[in-house]
């Protein structure tokens, strides 16, 4: 999605009742594959980076604890959460290398605890699907990142509201029960504007294995024509499981 193009209907200055928007599809690798290919070796701010407790030990058994992969991965990598309990049990278990913050990101000043300047990425991985007002949260959360010093990009993961995984076509819905939101390539990009960031690059992802270890056969066949033809197939990435955006502090843009 070429993101200025459309930036007049982001902003709400247009209106379009039947807007169509061509999608740029993408090799399609896992949510975590691909936050890694994009932050490796670099400084980054990990926010909501522990996970529900129960998750966290089977995760870390099957490698796919999104933080420790970023502590193995990164150059440097500063957790925050604001789950007091959740910090506590990684810390006190010593599953990150630095110690967990423990405090809001939208409104702590982190600045009295660490120097975030020098981070060039944060990290916030499926979030806002679980808060009541993803617009009101984002504009905070940049606000206040951009007030404790922090200048880099941001990568949000979320939802796919086009995914197979819903599996509404068959008359069911697949759903984990926190969320409040599912989200097009289109209405991301329309929360991120309107809390004051910029829409850069989007991506198609998809779960630890490709579609959450199911269906392997059909995504190693997937992968193999991807690698023959040197091209994505258009309807494997639309249809994957979550959309990845980065995004910069909108007046950079301007």
């Amino acid at each position: 999605m070429e993101f200025k193009r459309v930036e007049s209907f982001l902003a709400g200055e247009s209106f379009d009742e039947g807007l169509v928007l061509e999608l740029e599809p993408n090799p399609l690798f896992s949510r975590v594959e691909t936050i890694i290919r994009i932050v490796k070796n670099q400084n980054v701010i990990h926010v909501g980076c522990c996970d529900h407790i129960p998750l966290i030990e089977n995760k870390i058994s099957e490698g796919t604890w999104l933080h420790g992969i970023l502590d193995r991965e990164c150059k440097s990598v500063l957790g925050i959460d604001i789950n007091e309990d959740a910090v506590n049990y990684v810390n006190n278990h010593k599953h990150s290398i630095n110690p967990i913050i423990c405090c809001d990101a939208t409104k702590d000043d982190i600045k009295d605890i660490v120097d975030v300047s020098d981070y060039e990425w944060i990290v916030l991985g499926e979030i806002l699907e679980h808060v009541d007002n993803p617009v009101m949260f984002l504009h905070d959360f940049q606000s206040n990142m951009r007030d404790n010093g922090f200048t880099g990009r941001i990568i949000i993961t979320v939802p796919n509201a086009f995914s197979f995984q819903k599996e509404e076509f068959i008359g069911r819905e697949i759903i984990n029960t926190d969320h409040r939101y599912w989200f097009t390539p289109y209405t991301l990009a329309k929360v991120v504007y309107r809390a004051g960031l910029y829409p850069q690059e989007l991506l198609f992802t998809d779960y630890k294995s490709g579609n959450n270890g199911k269906n392997t056969l059909t995504r190693k066949m997937t992968r193999l024509i991807c690698k023959v033809f040197k091209k994505p197939l258009k309807w494997r990435s639309f249809r994957s499981a979550q959309l990845l955006l980065i995004c910069s502090y909108r007046n950079d843009n301007e």
